[in-house]
């Protein structure tokens, strides 16, 4: 449930900037200092590193332009960053 919660926010966070994206659950593992094992996932689970590679794999009815993966990878790396 918290998956879809925050599914529906990240999609409510990308229209602020008029980017209408159908937003799939998926956990996003930030922390590369920390290991990470699960069985069975309900949702998929990426590694940060891998968000480019992996935003162009998710299965849509259209394909995502190009131009518009840059602009959801610019606004969640730019969120993602460390604020020293």
């Amino acid at each position: 449930m918290q998956v879809q919660k925050n599914a529906g926010a990240l999609r409510a966070f990308l229209k602020a900037d008029r980017i209408t994206q159908h937003v799939t659950p998926i956990v996003v593992w930030a922390n590369e200092e920390s290991p990470l094992t699960v069985e069975n996932p309900m949702v998929a689970i990426w590694h940060y590193d891998r968000l480019p590679e992996e935003l162009g794999n998710i299965w849509q009815r259209q394909p995502m332009q190009k131009s518009q993966q840059e602009q959801i990878e610019s606004k969640l790396t730019k969120l993602c960053e460390r604020k020293d």
